[in-house]
């Protein structure tokens, strides 16, 4: 395909609180990845039946709890960070993705 950019890798945000979502989704954004911003538990675990993320990050505030998510994407190995704890670009957790990073599949 000319044109073709190739794909960033993908971080899953839950987040009841907009302002959260918003500012983690744009962070990740600047750092790479391509985003993917939930305010419903039940949509992040329907989500993560078909894909997994790169990186995660997971308010534990509010509504339904997010345990079965959190759950998931620590037995599939994705590095997850709670939105209401301060990081900056220079987090270990989400340094900038490497090519190799770009994993696209659904575990089991």
């Amino acid at each position: 395909m000319r044109n073709a950019r190739p794909r960033r890798p993908l971080a899953l945000v839950l987040s009841r609180r907009e302002d959260r979502r918003l500012h983690a989704c744009l962070t990740l954004k600047d750092l790479g990845y391509d985003t993917l911003g939930f305010s419903l538990v039940e949509d992040a675990e329907a989500w993560l039946e078909e894909d997994t993320p790169v990186v995660a990050v997971v308010d534990r505030a509010g509504g339904r709890g997010p345990d079965g998510v959190i759950a998931t994407l620590r037995e599939r190995g994705v590095p997850l960070m709670p939105t209401g704890r301060p990081w900056t670009s220079g987090s270990e957790a989400f340094a900038e993705p490497s090519p190799s990073s770009s994993r696209r599949s659904a575990s089991g």
